[in-house]
């Protein structure tokens, strides 16, 4: 079902385009990109099939914590239980379905619907239903308390990102993110590293476009202040770029090969990110996407992460997180270094509508994309093979969850 609804949204023709090795291969049509169908078929039966980011740990650090969330328009709790351990659940009361938390919250005894009053633990079991048989306790009431706490959601943790998986069937999250352990972060101590900031922008594109932008082909022209040659990227005598492109499972990776480029050495005073065999090398510098929504970019002294939230098929959210080394997170003394690092990656404006940062200049280039999408034209896009192997890989398996029976 699902995959004929992908043939009559794109064309047999344009999947087959994509399918194709690269040299000759065709990304996907505009219509992937602009179409409310299309976005509703990935909103079916993509986001809900994988593990999708949903929060950092550090959005609810403390017991009784909890934030109202929605991922592929399901929404969803996600809450610091009693002991400690993160859970997620619908956010929807078994009474009348109303939403039950409808605001982030802090020290939480209880969920509590604020339609008829019924009441959770912390750990989703029910246990009030004021006056349901009009008494206080409800004692003669018909519900049966144990078949009716909130619905649980598959949820699991990996370092400061919390995941969930809507149909429950998407292979453990350890399996899913061996590439990612293996090729970025599994050398790190994750335990040195604490949350600075995060910051939360919005823009006018298609979630696509970010994993569309796995490649360095565009640096000396989108990033000219960070990346000002085309030779701060490519060797000129081999002909291949300076990052070594990975694309395997989940992970889409890049990784600078030899020293940073210009502009985008470590920033002096900052510890370097300790790993399980020392510190990481000043020259340390990767950029990841981990699919569907994750981005990683690992340099020797710091960490950002982001999610990105598809929101509409024009819109999409990302939440920009910066995390340091002990207590070069929040120490006074180095708050000017930790706003260098800031600045390279969103800009000083901290703005999504200015380019004077790497995020917000690719988010320019992004929302001029979907509106050219919206030309007849569009869709004869083409890949490089010296640069682009990490986008043909994307969207092909984009292809193949959306193609997978049901």
């Amino acid at each position: 079902m699902t995959a004929s609804r992908l043939e009559q949204l794109l064309g047999r023709d344009a999947i087959d385009a994509v399918r194709r090795p690269i040299e000759s291969a065709r990304g996907l049509p505009a219509c992937a990109y602009t179409s409310p169908d299309f976005f509703k078929l990935e909103q079916q039966a993509l986001f809900p099939r994988v593990w999708v980011a949903a929060a950092f740990t550090s959005d609810i650090p403390e017991i009784g914590d909890a934030v109202p969330l929605t991922i592929a328009g399901v929404p969803l709790i996600l809450a610091r239980d009693r002991d400690g351990s993160i859970k997620a659940f619908h956010n929807v009361c078994r009474h009348r379905a109303a939403l039950v938390l409808t605001a982030p919250a802090k020290g939480l005894n209880q969920f509590s619907c604020p339609y008829h009053a019924w009441a959770w633990t912390l750990g989703g079991a029910l246990r009030a239903t004021p006056y349901f048989d009009g008494t206080k306790a409800a004692k003669d009431s018909p519900i049966v308390w144990a078949e009716n706490g909130l619905m649980p959601v598959r949820v699991g943790i990996r370092h400061p990102l919390v995941f969930v998986n809507l149909d429950g069937a998407a292979p453990p999250l350890d399996e899913t993110l061996v590439p990612f352990e293996q090729q970025v972060v599994g050398n790190l101590d994750f335990e040195t590293l604490r949350f600075g900031s995060v910051f939360e922008w919005e823009f006018a594109a298609n979630w696509k476009t970010v994993g569309d932008n796995w490649e360095i082909y565009h640096h000396t022209w989108v990033h000219a202040n960070f990346f000002p040659r085309i030779s701060e990227d490519l060797d000129f005598e081999t002909r291949q770029p300076k990052y070594r492109s990975l694309a395997e499972g989940t992970l889409l990776t890049l990784r600078r090969v030899g020293e940073p480029a210009k502009n985008m050495t470590p920033i002096a005073g900052l510890p370097r990110i300790p790993t399980k065999s020392g510190a990481l090398p000043t020259s340390h510098a990767s950029t990841s996407y981990v699919i569907p929504n994750v981005i990683a970019t690992l340099h020797a002294e710091h960490l950002h992460l982001a999610i990105v939230e598809p929101l509409a098929q024009d819109r999409t959210r990302l939440r920009l997180a910066f995390f340091f080394v002990g207590d070069a997170a929040t120490a006074p003394e180095l708050a000017a270094e930790r706003e260098a690092v800031i600045d390279r990656r969103i800009g000083k404006t901290r703005s999504p509508k200015a380019q004077d940062g790497i995020r917000n200049q690719d988010i320019a280039i992004w929302e001029g994309q979907q509106i050219a999408r919206g030309s007849p034209v569009a869709d004869d896009v083409k890949f490089s093979a010296t640069w682009e192997s990490n986008i043909h890989y994307f969207q092909n398996l984009l292809l193949d969850v959306l193609q997978r029976p049901a």
